[in-house]
């Protein structure tokens, strides 16, 4: 487990009276594993529904399913493990609902990509990752959780942030999370998080080039247009060769087609990607998970796809500090000029049948039990065959 500590004085030591929601950082060994259970082969964007308990998901990238979980076991045998139950399951959104977030109403390369329970409502993002024409203008839905199978209830799209005519729409078709209730006054009476990265064609419009943040009321999803949001993380690919921080974040210093390859990068590099991310009540900590490659940045061919790349990937986390968001909320630090204080990789107790190709794409954290759950999916890159999983830990906020 490795971490970056940047020298100095930080803004959170400065301010360490302002703790609203709690003083605690979490830290890698705050996260205790409680078991394992399998899920459809091919699922993103987890979320867990409080009115229930039950937990939802994207299918394929369209679809949306509602879940049950099964009692969760340790073992190391893929077999051994119990299945989730599908108790709801439908299109959720339409082919043509989804392509409304294109300006030209594109139809391809679009996905379901964030789904976040609000009181008898699902809110729902979507993005065009592979937007080479710079495109996409909205993102966020609200619709039923019930009779997914129905769309003609569905809201929007909306657009987030601005009601211009640019591409920031890319940045808030991703997951979701909730921003405890004492954090809420420091960040504008905003209640939820959203985020999206490992986005494509960096000259089509804004990607980040790590943990991209917005903070937003989710009630203004489908009374205000645009949605309001406040960006609190965002590490914009123009800034790659200049800031400070370039080096720590591993950004390649120039284009990866003309100038690559480069060395690996430390934090986080030009192939990561995020599957989700939690806020426990009594901390100041937002946990990010997923994976990122450790080797050589590249672009070319691997993995079977043409493109950029760092493998051999790993599952990764990065933990951030409340205090360093609050600090770019009241504009004394730039949201480009925030890292993790400590993050590294992540390993499971149970893995796929090998040869894997992975991806972590799903982070539900119950806040009532303060149980996270991550959701990913594993590939043999011989068979073709994807072996899901849902891994729960308990997090010590004590």
């Amino acid at each position: 487990m490795s971490g970056f500590s940047v020298k100095g004085t930080r803004w959170s030591d400065t301010f360490a009276a302002q703790v609203p929601g709690g003083n605690k950082l979490l830290t890698k060994a705050d996260f205790t594993y409680a078991g394992t259970c399998r899920i459809n082969d091919y699922a993103d964007a987890l979320t867990w529904d409080p009115n229930t308990g039950r937990f939802f998901q994207v299918q394929k990238d369209v679809g949306i399913q509602e879940i049950t979980l099964p009692t969760m076991v340790q073992t190391s045998n893929y077999g051994s493990l119990n299945s989730a139950v599908i108790n709801n399951t439908g299109d959720g959104i339409s082919a043509s609902q989804e392509a409304a977030i294109n300006g030209d109403n594109n139809t391809t390369n679009n996905e379901v990509h964030g789904l976040f329970v609000d009181g008898t409502d699902l809110i729902v993002t979507a993005r065009r990752w592979y937007d080479d024409s710079g495109v996409q203008r909205k993102s966020i839905y609200r619709r039923a959780k019930t009779n997914l199978a129905t769309t003609s209830a569905v809201q929007g799209p909306y657009r987030m942030l601005d009601s211009a005519d640019t591409p920031l729409a890319r940045l808030a078709g991703g997951q979701m999370a909730r921003i405890p209730t004492a954090w809420r006054a420091s960040l504008g009476n905003n209640d939820t998080l959203v985020h999206s990265t490992g986005l494509s064609i960096y000259s089509a419009g804004p990607v980040s080039m790590g943990p991209n943040l917005i903070a937003f009321k989710k009630a203004d999803v489908g009374v205000l247009s645009p949605v309001p949001g406040v960006h609190l993380l965002y590490y914009p690919y123009s800034f790659a060769q200049s800031f400070s921080l370039s080096p720590q974040m591993g950004y390649p210093q120039g284009d990866l087609v003309s100038d690559g390859p480069f060395p690996p990068a430390p934090v986080w590099g030009n192939c990561g990607e995020t599957g989700g991310m939690m806020w426990a009540d009594g901390t100041r900590t937002i946990a990010f998970f997923g994976e990122s490659g450790d080797g050589t940045q590249f672009y070319g061919d691997a993995f079977g796809t043409h493109g950029q790349h760092a493998e051999p990937y790993t599952y990764k986390y990065w933990l951030y500090d409340a205090n360093d968001l609050i600090a770019v909320y009241n504009g004394t630090k730039n949201n480009y000029n925030v890292l993790p204080y400590e993050w590294g990789t992540w390993t499971f107790n149970i893995n796929g049948s090998g040869n894997e190709r992975h991806r972590l794409n799903g982070v539900a954290f119950d806040y009532t039990t303060n149980k996270v759950y991550l959701q990913r999916r594993e590939v043999n890159v011989t068979t073709g065959v994807w072996d899901g999983f849902i891994d729960v830990y308990n997090v010590n906020v004590s």
